[in-house]
């Protein structure tokens, strides 16, 4: 299997997580263990399952540095875009 496919893969089980799991820490230590398990055999796109759940949302923020979409819209409502606030 190449890991083009590694995400969809990934976003199938955490549907099923989402589905059968109903404790968000579970949740939580299931999805720490997942990505380390996938990144072992050199999945690199798992951010594409961004979105699923909040609790995967989390875990993948975190490991992978993701800063808040929301963050970035505030700059967008500013007129100059931000640019002022930079050299």
């Amino acid at each position: 299997m190449g890991w083009a496919t590694g995400s969809a893969l990934f976003a199938e089980v955490a549907e099923s997580i989402e589905r059968h799991v109903h404790d968000e820490q579970i949740k939580i230590n299931i999805y720490y263990e997942m990505i380390s398990s996938f990144e072992d055999y050199d999945a690199d796109t798992l951010d594409e399952c961004l979105g699923i759940s909040e609790a995967l949302d989390s875990v993948l923020k975190e490991i992978y540095n993701i800063d808040d979409p929301d963050k970035d819209e505030e700059e967008d409502l500013w007129d100059d875009g931000g640019r002022e606030n930079f050299g």
